[in-house]
């Protein structure tokens, strides 16, 4: 015999408000997130089976983690536009928004509030990484704004789908919008031809391919010497025992009490023949020399990718945009009809 439901609604009906409003969160949220309506069919179905706790484990901390990231992003883009430094910048955050802002190999964690945790600026989007904040930054200095960020033109049929048929118009005003950005950004950049901008966007790939192979050989170079650097400074500090095993009389007792310094000293020769084969291993100083230049050529890259893969995303968001005004979508995308006197919005 089940549990009495704590309600005057009889449990039928209870259920059934309880998925038809939980159907109609999903829509909104699948509206944002591109996804299609049958999930939220699915997602109601699940809690009223269910329960909340079914319809997907950690939804809760999920949003709470969602909105935390949009906190941080509005805070970001409000300091950008008075900042003239990171330390200002830092210092903005921190005094008007509660948030953290701290460097590490030259890239950039944000501390919320009521999170434990930093939060990277790759986990918040490309506009969030310090190279890129400094690159807008400095445009603002130069020519008195930051640069807009363009975005991607929207098909009505997907919104009306997703939103409903009073969003039409709404979604064809803000493609009107978006593609005027777009041809600003066009003629700010210098490209004259359709050509070129195709030429650029198979450019931009490529080199975001060569920096982003330049940084992984780096990166595996930097755990190679980092490996060489542990395995130094095990065989520096435990090189007494093994000379003295070697002149041990009793070799079995003194490897029983020494165990493990002479395990980690084996481990270090070991390694260092493995990383430096035919050869002498450098010295201490020499190999963390090595590492401290390595890493600066790798903070050095990094930031070479990330003002690449923003300009990549700017100039490729461009071509699909001129790509949807060129290619006979407009009427999909702007809600235009082609006359013989211009295009006309519905």
């Amino acid at each position: 015999m089940g549990v009495p439901v704590p309600c005057s609604i009889p449990s039928s009906l209870r259920i059934e408000r309880e998925y038809w409003a939980q159907r109609r969160l999903a829509i909104r949220e699948a509206a944002d997130v591109g996804r299609d309506v049958e999930s939220a069919d699915k997602r109601g179905a699940e809690y009223a089976i269910h329960g909340e706790a079914g319809v997907r484990s950690g939804s809760a901390r999920d949003s709470r983690y969602q909105a935390q990231k949009q906190h941080i992003r509005s805070a970001v883009r409000a300091a950008s536009e008075r900042a003239v430094d990171f330390e200002s910048f830092a210092e903005i955050l921190k005094s008007e928004h509660g948030i953290t802002a701290t460097m590490s190999r030259g890239r950039i964690a944000y501390g919320h509030p009521d999170r434990d945790r930093n939060v990277t600026g790759r986990a918040l989007g490309i506009d969030f990484e310090w190279p890129v904040i400094e690159a807008n930054i400095r445009h603002r200095i130069e020519h008195g704004r930051i640069p807009a960020r363009q975005s991607l033109i929207s098909e009505i049929d997907d919104a009306i789908r997703a939103k409903g048929a009073a969003y039409k118009n709404r979604v064809a005003a803000s493609n009107v919008r978006k593609l005027s950005e777009t041809i600003s950004f066009l003629q700010e950049a210098g490209f004259e031809s359709r050509g070129d901008l195709d030429a650029a966007v198979e450019q931009s790939t490529k080199e975001l391919s060569n920096i982003d192979d330049a940084l992984k050989s780096k990166e595996a170079e930097i755990r190679r010497i980092g490996q060489a650097i542990r395995a130094s400074g095990g065989y520096l500090s435990n090189r007494g025992v093994w000379r003295a095993y070697r002149e041990a009389s009793n070799r079995r007792a003194f490897y029983v009490t020494h165990k493990r310094e002479l395990e980690e000293c084996n481990w270090a020769r070991k390694t260092l023949s493995e990383l430096f084969p035919g050869g002498k291993a450098p010295s201490l100083k020499e190999t963390m020399e090595t590492k401290s230049r390595l890493e600066r050529e790798r903070d050095s890259l990094y930031e070479r990718w990330c003002d690449e893969r923003h300009r990549h995303r700017e100039i490729s968001v461009a071509k699909s945009n001129v790509d949807a005004a060129l290619g006979g979508r407009m009427e999909r995308v702007a809600g235009m009809r082609m006359k013989r006197g211009g295009p006309e919005l519905e």
